[in-house]
């Protein structure tokens, strides 16, 4: 996890390291909200994608998403010949 976190600081922040280094030059970093919006998005991405491939529903024709009453997305699986 560690490593898509490092991976998306720097893709999206250009941040190059997440590690302290007692420096405020080094350790406070001047953002647009677009690139902090741009991070949040590529590691709900990113977890999303590594839940699918945990939960073996990655490519699964029959794994669908439905929105609940609060707007976050669910897992629904269709159930034929019933």
């Amino acid at each position: 996890m560690k490593t898509a976190i490092n991976d998306i600081a720097l893709r999206e922040l250009g941040i190059v390291t997440l590690k302290m280094r007692l420096s405020d030059e080094l350790d406070f970093h001047t953002l647009s909200v677009w690139q902090v919006q741009d991070a949040l998005t590529a590691a709900y991405e990113a977890g999303k994608s590594s839940a699918a491939e945990a939960t073996g529903t990655e490519g699964d024709p029959n794994f669908v998403r439905r929105d609940d009453v609060d707007g976050e997305s669910l897992p629904v699986f269709r159930v034929f010949g019933i």
